[in-house]
């Protein structure tokens, strides 16, 4: 089983509860980030396609997540969000440190 999957099964088990539990939105901000990973163009489509729940639910559920900024806003260009580190640490993820974080750390200790 791989990292999709095993995600798949456990958002399948909280989909009938608290949409609102910080549980539940990282699990969905892991899923879509990997799905948006895959380069698709239509991320909510296959998210549906493999949890096999309607897509309007969840692109529901999405939603919610970007609201709770578990997933970020689409950059320009891009077809997706991105899970941010509020949803990593709730799955006990390490942080991604981001490129503009990280230069202006240089810069005020330069």
């Amino acid at each position: 089983m791989n990292h999709i999957e095993f995600s798949v099964i456990r958002l399948r088990a909280l989909w009938l509860g608290n949409w609102d539990a910080p549980e539940f939105l990282a699990e969905v901000a892991y899923l879509y980030d990997q799905i948006v990973l895959t380069g698709t163009h239509e991320p909510i489509i296959d998210m549906g396609m493999k949890l096999m729940i309607p897509f309007a639910e969840v692109g529901s559920a999405v939603e919610n997540a970007m609201e709770w900024k578990y997933i970020s806003a689409p950059k320009r260009g891009s077809w997706g969000g991105a899970m941010t580190n509020k949803a990593r640490k709730v799955l006990g993820q390490p942080p991604i440190k981001t490129a503009s974080k990280a230069s202006d750390k240089r810069k005020s200790e330069g």
